[in-house]
């Protein structure tokens, strides 16, 4: 369903003395967050083994990158739960630079629709992953996103995509509506959804989670936390914007 790899090509890793070098030279301009992101960034280094340049893999990049001394926080972006390993997961539950925030794009949550989006992992495995991420990582942020309307989404699996979401009580979700994309597997399928019925499963999954997400916040009430300011809000001059972890 995704046009990104056709239009992006193969993933290339590189060296993790680059991504250092860059990282210092920011620290040195005053940056104090840094975030890792690509298009499937826990398969970093996945190329450069299979061309034997080097044997490391995401987590020596992270411990690199966390050895700069004045770099104060690192955010990992789109962790993909079938590529996941241990030492992703625990260097999320206990580097000290390493933010608890996982922004892992789960796409669906019924097997049948896992398996024509070619996820690679099935419901039970991401139910077993996402409890164990909650166990392990203290004060986890968890972020994901789901597709609607999909070609071949029965309501039946639809409904499957909404307990999953109501057991699994993210903090944030995004919900997409599919939209055809020429070149890509699901663009040729004959199984399309009616535009009426992707909308009406959209604003059900967003309202689903509204009140998910209004719990969660409240929860922040009365607590001090350590915030990254990012300048003036957008509400007033006289207000700063910033972020915590």
């Amino acid at each position: 369903f995704c046009i990104i790899p056709s239009m992006r090509g193969k993933q290339r890793s590189r060296p993790i003395a680059d991504i250092v070098q860059e990282v210092e030279a920011l620290v040195a301009g005053g940056t104090k967050e840094i975030n890792l992101v690509s298009q499937d960034t826990v398969s970093y280094g996945r190329d450069l083994r299979a061309l034997g340049h080097d044997d490391r893999n995401l987590a020596d990049l992270v411990r690199a990158l966390g050895d700069i001394r004045d770099l104060k926080w690192m955010r990992l972006f789109y962790l993909y739960p079938e590529k996941l390993t241990e030492q992703v997961i625990e260097l999320l539950a206990q580097h000290p630079k390493v933010l608890p925030y996982v922004d892992m794009p789960l796409q669906h949550a019924s097997e049948r629709m896992l398996k024509i989006m070619r996820r690679g992992h099935g419901p039970d495995r991401q139910k077993k992953l996402v409890e164990r991420m909650r166990n392990e990582i203290p004060n986890l942020t968890f972020r994901t996103a789901f597709i609607v309307g999909h070609p071949g989404e029965t309501q039946e699996d639809f409904d499957e995509l909404c307990s999953f979401v109501k057991w699994a009580e993210f903090d944030r979700v995004g919900v997409f509506k599919y939209s055809h994309e020429e070149g890509t597997r699901s663009g040729g399928m004959e199984e399309v959804v009616a535009e009426k019925t992707i909308g009406a499963r959209h604003r059900k999954l967003m309202q689903l989670q509204r009140p998910i997400s209004r719990k969660k916040m409240r929860r922040m009430v009365g607590q001090t936390i350590e915030v990254l300011v990012e300048g003036t809000s957008d509400e007033s001059e006289f207000l700063l914007e910033g972020r915590h972890k």
